[in-house]
């Protein structure tokens, strides 16, 4: 190029640009550093070149100005690529910010907020496919969603329906880019451009971003930022959708077994009413008073185990149980089917504690027992009568039952002697499994002081 009258139309072919560059070049003078230019290669390709101009202070004789160019082509390319990287990663990491600090339902429209930032669009959303295959956008109820006219619009957008720009865009799974007004329904807002960009999972379509009325229109660095954001969010809208699948497996599954253990449920209940009839009808039919009695006493026990395991099931707990309801209960039940001749009051104080579901078993029977003892041997003679229950929890998680009455009182040598009936023994029977202890006191009526350690309730969830 050296001599060559040419060389700087051969340099810079384009009139403009070089009149421009010679121009910027004189200004400057002979002392300036890195100023870049463009040339075209005789090949047609454009480089970027470097000049410093150091010729007013190492002269040249004979030339009037020098300078060198550094071709810097590829080091400006690093360049850019390293800031576009960096501006990803700062994008990426707002992005996840809203992802781990948002609320479920505000995740889109926060995400939604961020690309138009970026952008510079008005107006926009963010959705994702369901299970049906249909588009959902939760970001469409806001901002847009008064100021759209379309009749019956809705955030769900069944397959068929897909349609125009941001329908060709889900279909073909690429990225359509239209910097011209587009044809849009009645009632639609007026959009001058958009970019619909399909978010994509191995292949599986999960979602889509759109974004329109960007003042000075789309460009190939929006396409390129979005479809890499497209990228980053694919594999967490597709966590999302299988996390949905499965949420959404687990509710059929419990619903199943909600109605399989309703008809447990009725099937256990018929059961123990059959039961119970049965010892009923076995005891009417039997002359012996003892025998019959005996078997009232079953069909008791069988009711109370039948109390207990509908305030299980109507307190869909199964793991667990509140006493104070099922015990109040329990003692209703009791007072109406003892209730004679003799008046008897029941005082209860019974505080609300949640126990395990095996021993609310025991301690229904141990309550039952022991207040049926009091109603049947008590008071015979008397003119009323009056028992009081207490169930309370100390600070060591054990269970306080005190159970007494105004009777006569039990006989010395049953206490001493542990000599008990069935319903006593049965008590003691299951004291003694939860390592228990019992204390029978007969001065003033009959008192039954019980210490019954807790098993430990499960939680739930």
């Amino acid at each position: 190029m050296t001599g060559n009258p040419d060389a700087m139309k051969l340099l810079y072919p384009d009139d403009t640009y070089r009149t421009r560059m010679m121009n910027e070049m004189v200004e400057l003078g002979n002392d300036f550093r890195d100023e870049e230019t463009v040339i075209t290669c005789k090949d047609g390709r454009k480089r970027v070149i470097s000049w410093s101009n150091i010729s007013g202070q190492h002269p040249i004789p004979g030339w009037y100005t020098w300078a060198v160019g550094v071709d810097v082509t590829e080091r400006n390319i690093a360049m850019e690529d390293l800031k576009q990287s960096r501006d990803e990663n700062e994008l990426r990491q707002r992005i996840a910010n809203v992802l781990l600090t948002f609320p479920e339902e505000e995740v889109y429209s926060g995400v939604l907020d961020i690309l138009l930032d970026i952008t510079g669009s008005v107006f926009g959303y963010f959705g994702y496919i369901d299970d049906h295959g249909n588009l959902v956008s939760p970001t469409l109820t806001r901002d847009i969603w008064e100021k759209c006219q379309v009749p019956g619009k809705d955030i769900v957008f069944p397959r068929e329906s897909w349609g125009g720009l941001w329908g060709r865009s889900l279909i073909e799974k690429r990225t359509i880019l239209s910097n011209e007004t587009l044809n849009v329904p009645e009632g639609h807002i007026s959009l001058t451009n958009a970019i619909c960009v399909p978010i994509v999972s191995s292949e599986e379509l999960v979602g889509q971003i759109v974004l329109a009325n960007k003042e000075d229109g789309y460009t190939e660095e929006d396409r390129k930022t979005l479809e890499s954001l497209s990228e980053y969010l694919a594999p967490i809208i597709r966590g999302w959708i299988e996390k949905s699948r499965r949420d959404e497996e687990i509710r059929r599954l419990l619903k199943e077994k909600e109605i399989l253990l309703r008809e447990v449920h009725h099937r256990i209940k018929n059961d123990m009413n059959s039961i119970s009839s049965l010892l009923s009808l076995q005891s009417s039919s039997i002359d012996n008073p003892e025998a019959s009695s005996t078997l009232l006493e079953a069909r008791d026990r069988i009711s109370v185990m039948g109390t207990i395991y509908d305030s299980l099931y109507m307190g869909r707990g199964f793991s667990s149980l509140s006493i104070k309801s099922f015990l109040n209960d329990l003692l209703f039940s009791i007072q109406q089917t003892y209730s004679g001749d003799v008046p008897v009051s029941i005082n209860s104080r019974i505080e609300d504690i949640a126990i395990a579901a095996k021993q609310s078993f025991s301690l229904g029977i141990i309550i039952n027992e022991l207040v049926t003892n009091s109603y049947k041997y008590a008071f015979s003679g008397a003119d009323n009568g009056a028992i009081d229950v207490v169930v309370e929890m100390t600070d060591d998680k054990t269970l306080h039952i005190i159970v007494s009455d105004t009777g006569q009182g039990m006989a010395a040598d049953v206490v001493e002697k542990r000599n008990y009936g069935f319903g006593l023994t049965l008590v003691d029977l299951f004291v003694r499994q939860y390592k228990g202890t019992i204390d029978i006191s007969f001065k003033e009526g009959t008192r039954v002081e019980i210490l019954l350690p807790m098993l430990p309730v499960e939680k739930k969830g």
